[in-house]
């Protein structure tokens, strides 16, 4: 799985080797493993037709007005350097399915899913950084739902379900990429259909997690990201709550990654037994808001790399298909 993420990657990277005349990549990735691709897409289909370069830019200016409004700095200049380079030609994620001319076998691997749709994460440079920013910010503000990425992520998968079934549809993402895999998991399974994901680093905002709650009654109003009319109080919320604890996804996690090592403590510590309880549609300042990292059951898979290692390393997708990389697995229940 880490491979096919890291394919779209090197798809995104293609755009300007191709360009070049080089070779591409991203075949390298997926067809090892018997894939082929079938559907990419690209910043372009964030966008409403009518929508250009401008009224992206002034979408991100507002999201960056927003917020340094609410107190979160260092980004305004990270994201005024960036606005002319926002693109709309970027790979940001890609359909892949299982092919048995590659495999040469008419039985696929029970381990193998019939089809992966797969999202890369940030960019930290190049002409995809304004966009990756724009997204960051909204998860940044729990305001994922609301982001055209989301919006056209969440279709892809639908049609991949509505078209092969969701027991043969696996998601998975990398950082930014396992936020929305996060949001699509947990919108689907309070529908009642519960899809295979594998997460690789998805980002954890601990500090909108004050303190646990007091008891299951704590939970505000659950509603849908599709817009419909909020859940009664009552039997419905705890509904909601079963449903959610049946969806168990696939976390991976670096106890070194600031992004994600609170995955960790989110399950395993007391203090934050309740956050998940305590709300599952919270408010930002007036507008809804979903903390998607809010998740009742998981495979955690963690790894303990020295520290030294720095950052980029703890964040990459390379130690999650590297020989050298001993992983421990866990069965985590934020409800006990």
């Amino acid at each position: 799985m880490a491979c096919l993420v890291q394919a779209v990657y090197a798809l995104d990277k293609d755009r300007s080797l191709t360009a070049m005349g080089l070779s591409p990549l991203a075949p390298d990735w997926y067809m090892p493993f018997k894939y082929k691709l079938i559907r990419v897409f690209h910043e372009e289909d964030l966008l409403e037709k009518e929508e250009g370069k401008k009224n992206l830019q002034e979408n991100i200016k507002e999201k960056m007005k927003t917020v340094m409004a609410n107190g979160i700095s260092g980004l305004e200049s990270q994201m005024s350097s960036v606005l002319e380079l926002s693109s709309s030609h970027s790979v940001v994620g890609a359909v892949f399915k299982w092919s048995r001319m590659l495999s040469m076998s008419l039985i696929r691997p029970s381990i193998a899913p019939k089809v992966v749709v797969a999202f890369r994460g940030t960019i930290p440079f190049g002409d995809t950084l304004a966009n990756d920013l724009a997204a960051n910010i909204d998860i940044l503000m729990l305001q994922l739902q609301h982001s055209p990425r989301y919006k056209v992520a969440f279709k892809f998968v639908k049609e991949a379900i509505d078209t092969y079934g969701a027991s043969q549809v696996s998601i998975a993402g990398h950082s930014l990429g396992a936020a929305l895999c996060l949001l699509i998991g947990r919108t689907l399974a309070l529908d009642k259909v519960f899809i295979r994901a594998h997460l690789f680093n998805p980002p954890f905002p601990s500090f909108l997690n004050m303190g646990p709650c007091r008891n299951v009654k704590d939970i505000v109003k659950v509603k849908a990201i599709d817009g419909s009319a909020p859940i009664s109080h009552g039997n419905a919320e705890e509904n909601q709550l079963v449903l959610l604890q049946q969806w168990c996804p696939n976390v991976y996690i670096n106890r070194h990654d600031p992004i994600c090592e609170s995955y960790i403590a989110y399950f395993n510590h007391n203090a934050y037994k309740g956050s998940v309880i305590r709300s599952l549609l919270q408010s930002w300042r007036g507008r809804e808001a979903v903390p998607f990292h809010n998740i009742l059951s998981a495979h955690l898979h963690y790894v303990d790399s020295p520290s030294s290692e720095g950052f980029m390393k703890a964040h990459g997708m390379k130690q999650w298909w590297s020989k050298d990389t001993h992983i421990h697995t866990q069965l985590s229940k934020s409800l006990q």
